[in-house]
């Protein structure tokens, strides 16, 4: 959306009179080209996450998640397992 916003803002900039570059131009061109493939991405990890989440649903297991603190001479720290 970031890039959408910066994209138009220098499309206001060349409707000015005297705003025409081509290395706007340029850049614009590939902001919004670049604002495209952030909305396919983001799309794409939106419905995957949905695939996903009713993977797991329709598995009807329960998810069991733990963190596990582990210690050894010298050492110590925390492991996380999970399932989903």
């Amino acid at each position: 959306m970031i890039l959408n916003v910066k994209a138009n803002s220098m499309a206001d900039d060349l409707n000015q009179p005297t705003g025409y570059d081509r290395d706007t131009v340029s850049q614009r061109s590939n902001y919004v080209t670049m604002s495209w493939v952030g909305y396919g991405v983001g799309s794409a990890c939106l419905l995957g996450g949905a695939i996903l989440y009713y993977l797991g649903h329709r598995s009807g297991s329960k998810p069991a998640v733990a963190l596990i603190p582990r210690a050894v001479p010298g050492q110590a720290g925390v492991t996380f397992h999970g399932a989903f």
